[in-house]
């Protein structure tokens, strides 16, 4: 299990920042009453969707207590919970407008079953605006992978990073089986 610091996080809050901008610059919806923020962290991401829409009820999740604790401290006009999306999706209301997650689910396992759960979590109109990254061939990452685990380094790392990511053509798949079926009306933005 990965443990989040949220100073070390926010060291690079422009550069982690801007790809939430992003995302939320490509949801056409107009006047959305409920936003759900997978994986809010710090709360960053929540602040983007708030910019945005600020007359919606935001909540923003993470499975991470000291990221929600500084989401909570940086935005107290925002509201943060904690949940870990891979169990605890149940617990959370199923009406929202959007659900929005920035560079978040590549840490949870099962996208098929996630995804479908996400999708659940949405009013019939919804929008789910999902970002992954999709970078781990890098060459910038392939030197990251090779440091931590070189003899050197692998003892100061507890666990590897496992990325839970599809593939393109498999994420195409598993929206396809959606569009087809009862999730008709609902939009699906992936980056």
């Amino acid at each position: 299990m990965v443990d989040w610091d949220s100073k070390q996080y926010l060291k690079f809050k422009t550069e982690r920042t801007q790809p939430a901008i992003d995302l939320v610059n490509r949801i056409s919806m107009l006047s959305p009453k409920k936003i759900l923020d997978v994986g809010c962290g710090p709360g960053n991401s929540t602040e983007v969707l708030y910019r945005k829409f600020p007359d919606a009820y935001i909540l923003g999740v993470d499975k991470s207590e000291e990221m929600i604790k500084t989401a909570k401290m940086n935005y107290p006009n925002l509201d943060f919970k904690i949940c870990d999306v891979s169990k605890d999706l149940w617990e959370l209301e199923n009406d929202f407008d959007i659900v929005f997650s920035n560079a978040c689910i590549q840490w949870v396992p099962d996208h098929k079953n996630l995804l479908e759960n996400l999708l659940n979590l949405l009013n019939t109109n919804g929008v789910l605006a999902v970002q992954i990254p999709m970078n781990f061939d890098e060459p910038i990452q392939k030197t990251i992978d090779e440091l931590v685990t070189s003899e050197k380094w692998k003892n100061h790392f507890s666990e590897p990073r496992i990325f839970y990511t599809l593939s393109k053509s498999e994420y195409y798949d598993i929206f396809l089986k959606y569009r087809r079926s009862s999730l008709f009306g609902k939009q699906f933005i992936i980056m």
